[in-house]
Parts: structure tokens; sequence; C-alpha cells
């Protein structure tokens, strides 16, 4: 069985085994077109027995960009991947690229992050990589919108 059938049968073991030797680019461009070639939740419960095995950052951000990118159709989907997200961080709080990912959440337009926030978040990854194109943009916009609201 290929990648995407072990994942829509729940053969998540088999499934795992397939992707445990891809790099971590790889394993997600991997996730990811599945996720969205099914078109169900099947893939993000691939991604929740793999962090069952083996819980860390890399796994709970795959998990939210499935949420967030292949299933946002669906009810909720945003605030699980809201909720992986903010768990990449807290298991990786160095690892910028995560909190680049979570100014997504406030781009949408539920907006789940704060305006706030966002502007915390804007400022930790500029300390870190002040030429961050977004990063940049959100402070300039966030800065001047905050000190009108105070």
């Amino acid at each position: 069985m290929d990648f995407a059938e072990n994942v829509q049968n729940g053969n998540f073991i088999n499934a795992f085994e397939q992707l445990k030797s891809l790099s971590e680019e790889e394993f997600e461009k991997r996730v990811v077109s599945v996720a969205f070639e099914l078109e169900n939740i099947s893939a993000y419960f691939f991604m929740l027995s793999v962090i069952e095995k083996s819980e860390n950052a890399f796994h709970h951000y795959i998990a939210s960009v499935v949420l967030s990118t292949a299933l946002s159709h669906l009810t909720g989907a945003y605030h699980a991947g809201l909720y992986h997200a903010r768990k990449a961080i807290e298991l990786a709080p160095d690892e910028i690229s995560y909190k680049e990912y979570l100014l997504l959440f406030h781009d949408i337009p539920e907006r789940l992050v704060s305006s706030q926030e966002a502007f915390k978040l804007s400022l930790e990854i500029l300390k870190v990589n002040p030429t961050q194109q977004r990063a940049l943009e959100l402070k300039m916009k966030l800065q001047s919108s905050l000190l009108d609201s105070n």
C-alpha cells in the first residue's frame, strides 16, 4: 500500500514507516499533500498518532499546517490548528519559524491571535531576523493601530 492508502485506512504504523527516513521538509510535503488529496481528517489523525508516539514541536507544527490548510474548511480547524501551533512554540521556544507561522492566525478572518500578541511576536521575530518581511509589515501596521487605540 502507498502512503495515502495507509493513512486513509488507518494503518498509521505502516504510514509512519514509509516516512521515517525522510527529511522534515519532505515529511511535511508528503503529509500535507495527502491531506489535500484525501480531503478528510485521516491525515490529521495520522499526525495525532505520530504525536502520541513522539511528541515534538515539528509534529505539532505539521498537525497545525494540515488543519489550517487542507482542512481549514472544517468548523473548528483553525482553533485546533492554533492549539498545535502554540504547542510547537511551547516545545521549541527558540524556533523562530514557528512564531512566524503563528502570525497566520492573526491574518485569517477569525483573527485568533490578537493584535497585541501579533505585535509581540513580530518583535521577537525581528530580534532574530531583522529583515523578515511579514514581521516588519505587521509591526509597522500594528504599532500605529495599537497607539491609536490607547
